[in-house]
């Protein structure tokens, strides 16, 4: 949880009774003042660890690439479609009960 969108949404959800677990590419260690555990997933990496799906109810999903190189940036893709595609067909194989999906028209690119 590294973006300004999710670290709201991860206050929010904390602050109404919710456990929270998040993901970053790079973030091991909670650096929120309430306890969130914190898993490593790199969306451009191609992998889905089903693992990262243990445990949990609910996923709210609101990463992306916003870089604005082009229509066609394959990290963009990676990110924004694959990863996505990758996380929907995790999520079918586990546990998890509701997906709430957040985006832009930034995902894009120009």
């Amino acid at each position: 949880i590294t973006g300004l969108v999710g670290q709201a949404i991860a206050a929010e959800a904390y602050r109404q009774g919710y456990g929270i677990i998040g993901t970053s590419r790079t973030q091991t260690e909670s650096r929120f003042a309430f306890p969130v555990e914190m898993r490593q997933l790199d969306l451009s990496s191609g992998d889905f660890p089903d693992a990262v799906l243990k445990d949990v109810n609910a996923v709210i999903h609101c990463a992306a690439d916003t870089s604005f190189g082009s229509f066609h940036n394959s990290k963009q893709d990676q990110v924004n479609i694959q990863a996505v595609t990758q996380l929907i067909n995790a999520i079918r194989r586990s546990e998890v009960q509701k997906l709430i999906f957040l985006s832009s028209s930034a995902n894009i690119g120009k």
